[in-house]
């Protein structure tokens, strides 16, 4: 029993911290634009609306289809997306270890694995 033990507490960390040991995780968001329209900002922030602080794709845009990698912290995050027709969704307490892509529609924001 107590070599089954530490395997069990192992593979316990491992699943609480997104697939690292001992509760910690990469912290990269990667954005997906299924929106039909390019994304012109976007914002990620873990103190959410208060503290946008810079636009993560300047000076470039994301086209439909496309991707974009960025790193975050690992605690809970807020996500703005502004698109070229100056339209915006927001997102708050997405938890980047556990879902860490992102997924944008025309008015929505999907976190998936």
């Amino acid at each position: 029993m107590w070599r089954v033990l530490p395997l069990f507490l192992l593979a316990g960390c491992v699943a609480a911290g997104g697939g690292t040991p001992m509760g910690r995780c990469d912290a990269v968001l990667r954005v997906s634009n299924g929106a039909g329209q390019a994304i012109e900002q976007l914002y990620v922030s873990g103190t959410g609306p208060a503290g946008w602080g810079r636009d993560r794709l300047a000076p470039n845009i994301l086209p439909p289809g496309g991707t974009f990698q960025t790193p975050t912290g690992a605690e809970p995050q807020a996500v703005r997306v502004v698109f070229v027709d100056g339209s915006a969704i927001e997102m708050a307490g997405l938890e980047v270890c556990a879902t860490p892509v992102l997924r944008v529609g025309p008015r929505s924001l999907q976190p998936e694995r």
